[in-house]
């Protein structure tokens, strides 16, 4: 009976607890749901391999640290200037350190992103009080850095990356993007009457993709018609290439001359084997004298690689790029040294300085290039004002240009 008398208390006593805290039922969770745990997922950026994307943190350590000193700045640098992609980091800021010297008055100060930490160093540029952002290497930092500093409303240059499409007021992009020099590329295969064109992908990467999917746009978009092969780097890439070659080649050969032009993607190396076999293949062979060798299209990232001039195999190959003006290392350090020199020539025209800096953005839309450079700006939300992109074909390892004069674009 004790027993009974125990159970029932206990009972009683619970029974009270739960009325004074009622549980709270699975829908009462889901509608008291803040707007921040459901925030949108970002897109997923492409991965580029010529230029960084992820950097690692030295040691595995991912706590941001920084000078407890607030230093204050008109213009900062936002770079990975250590971790997997510090050396690239570093050799951009070189760049901008010696067209930034000749700047009187200007406080210029750069911040480490270690390549995953963008958001902590914008915050840090913040408190710095910096008027005006340059940043992003890579299309998944370059989208965090825009990301960033839209949320933090500091102006903000992007040096590299795609944009995902979204309009920022105050971020644009610094460097011609990928579809942009496809434009350029399927225009000048349609001037020269190449209607078929193929990109043969001997590579795994998403940069493959990416290089491919703009190209294809592109000459579709002006009419071309595109096609895609993928060539497997790992397997037996004559056989594949050989399969590759009937199927263009048909049946029967053919009697006619034909244009065609064939855009390979992948390393320097995959490129030459891919050439021979193409050949091997009779992609290359004429139906008579008469005939026009089909276009071979290279990749611009090649530019400046010492690979390229350790084979003519791919002598005659054309690309899009912009005239390099002095000596580089790759197309990038060229098209980053000629949008400090258009930065530095914004700046001084408008003489800006501390505050002011946050207008530089407006000076750059309505700058000319500058004599001596091409003025590579892509401007974000609006109409491309200017991208001098030219055509180059490979000699001898080198890019010449071919075309007689930069051309000037403007995209949708």
């Amino acid at each position: 009976m004790r027993l009974i008398h125990c159970l029932v208390l206990v009972f009683v006593f619970l029974s009270v607890e739960a009325l004074a805290k009622p549980s709270e039922s699975i829908l009462s969770k889901i509608l008291r749901s803040s707007e921040e745990d459901l925030e949108e997922i970002p897109p997923t950026p492409i991965e580029d391999d010529t230029e960084p994307n992820e950097a690692e943190v030295p040691n595995g350590d991912e706590t941001y640290t920084e000078d407890t000193e607030v230093v204050k700045a008109d213009l900062c640098l936002l770079l990975p200037l250590s971790g997997q992609y510090g050396h690239i980091g570093q050799s951009v800021r070189s760049i901008f350190d010696r067209a930034f010297s000749v700047l009187e008055g200007v406080k210029v100060e750069v911040f480490d992103t270690k390549g995953i930490q963008v958001q902590q160093a914008v915050q840090s540029a913040s408190r710095a009080g910096c008027a005006f952002l340059v940043g992003g290497l890579g299309d998944k930092e370059a989208l965090a850095v825009a990301n960033a500093a839209d949320q933090a409303r500091i102006p903000a240059l992007i040096l590299s990356g795609e944009s995902d499409g979204r309009v920022r007021g105050a971020v644009i992009w610094g460097r011609a993007s990928r579809y942009d020099k496809a434009l350029v590329l399927a225009r000048y295969l349609l001037e020269k009457g190449v209607t078929n064109a193929w990109t043969v992908s001997a590579c795994s990467t998403n940069l493959c993709m990416a290089e491919a999917k703009a190209f294809t746009n592109a000459f579709l978009k002006l009419g071309g018609q595109p096609k895609m092969v993928d060539i497997d780097e790992d397997s037996e890439m004559q056989n594949e290439v050989s399969q590759f070659a009937k199927s263009v080649i048909g049946p029967t050969p053919e009697k006619a001359c034909s244009s065609r032009a064939f855009v390979i993607l992948g390393s320097i190396q995959n490129a030459r084997r891919v050439l021979g076999f193409m050949e091997f293949g009779g992609l290359f062979a004429l139906p008579k004298p008469s005939c026009k060798p089909p276009i071979v299209v290279a990749q611009a990232s090649w530019a400046g690689q010492p690979e390229l001039g350790r084979t003519t195999a791919l002598d005659g190959a054309v690309y899009s790029a912009i005239k390099f003006q002095g000596v580089h290392q790759s197309s990038l350090q060229a098209e980053l040294a000629d949008l400090a020199d258009l930065l530095v020539a914004a700046i001084q025209k408008d003489n800006l300085r501390d505050e002011n800096m946050r207008y530089l953005i407006q000076t750059l839309r309505g700058m000319e290039p500058v004599p001596g450079r091409s003025g590579m700006l892509r401007i974000e939300g609006d109409k491309v004002t200017g991208q001098n992109l030219e055509i180059f074909e490979i000699q001898r390892g080198v890019g010449r240009p071919i075309s007689a004069e930069a051309e000037w674009t403007n995209s949708d």
